[in-house]
């Protein structure tokens, strides 16, 4: 079978790329084609969640700080009180006792009660000066010089010899009474006796006629149970007699017999306060104000 030029294939024209030492040309790249996008794919919006509603200060923890607060201002003021106790008693707290215990001595004073005339207004006068003295001891005991050891060692010691000896001051009102009574012997000695062309035995006479009632109060008082009072009536009995019998001399011209020297006795009331107040009570308010003053001038 003979070939015909129609079965065999066409030969193509070699491309002038492909000759001998030619660089092929680079091909540019095929920029992918965009694909679809899926909705459902797409990344979502981040949200926040909900913030919670603002709760208020539970009562547990608001009372807690109330109490945390009080309780500062306590620790404060401890620490204050401390430093003003505890720092012991200054020059001006020793002043400030040393002029109570003036006023205790000023209440002390005596000089009203004699002049009382009615035995309730004496015992008024006695109350007032009780009260005043009771007063200004317990005043000086709460003063903060008496914070002071030694001080409150002596104070003790005094209220101790104070309280012994207050009960006596039941008897002030009898003895003025009496002192009263005893006085009217010496309103007496105003009168005048003569003795002039008298016997003795006539002036002895005269002077008990004069001398009666007044020397009846002072041999009653004689016996009290209040030895205050018995004392000072004794005393008055021995210097009226001592009086009859000088007149006596002088009638009988004996002229070497000297008047009769009033008694130095301490009148009862006066007595019964100066042992109410105690010399040992006394003397230890007397230390108790010293020692105060000399820590006003050490400090």
């Amino acid at each position: 079978m003979s070939n015909t030029p129609s079965d065999k294939p066409a030969m193509t024209a070699p491309d002038a790329s492909m000759s001998m030492g030619a660089t092929p040309t680079p091909t540019e790249p095929t920029p992918p084609i965009p694909q679809p996008i899926d909705p459902s794919k797409q990344p979502q919006p981040t949200t926040m969640p909900p913030m919670p509603p603002k709760k208020g200060m539970s009562k547990g923890l608001l009372w807690g700080l109330i109490g945390g607060g009080i309780g500062l201002i306590v620790v404060i003021v401890a620490i204050v009180l401390a430093v003003i106790f505890l720092g012991g008693p200054s020059r001006d707290d020793y002043r400030q006792a040393i002029r109570v215990i003036d006023e205790i001595n000023d209440s002390s004073n005596t000089s009203n009660i004699s002049s009382s005339s009615d035995p309730e207004e004496l015992r008024k006068n006695i109350d007032d000066i009780i009260d005043k003295m009771d007063s200004g001891n317990e005043k000086l005991v709460k003063m903060k010089a008496l914070q002071d050891p030694e001080a409150k060692s002596l104070y003790d010691d005094y209220r101790r010899l104070y309280d012994k000896a207050k009960p006596q001051l039941n008897d002030l009102v009898e003895a003025v009474t009496a002192y009263r009574d005893m006085l009217s012997c010496r309103r007496t000695s105003a009168t005048y006796i003569s003795t002039y062309n008298k016997t003795a035995q006539e002036v002895g006479a005269a002077f008990d006629s004069t001398y009666k009632n007044c020397l009846s109060s002072i041999n009653k008082y004689t016996s009290s149970d209040i030895d205050s009072i018995k004392l000072y009536a004794k005393a008055q009995k021995t210097y009226y007699q001592q009086i009859r019998s000088y007149m006596m001399a002088r009638a009988n011209k004996d002229y070497s017999v000297s008047y009769p020297v009033y008694p130095s006795v301490t009148t009862p009331h006066t007595k019964i306060f100066s042992e109410f107040k105690g010399k040992e009570a006394d003397s230890k308010l007397r230390e108790l104000r010293t020692y105060m003053r000399n820590k006003t001038l050490r400090g």
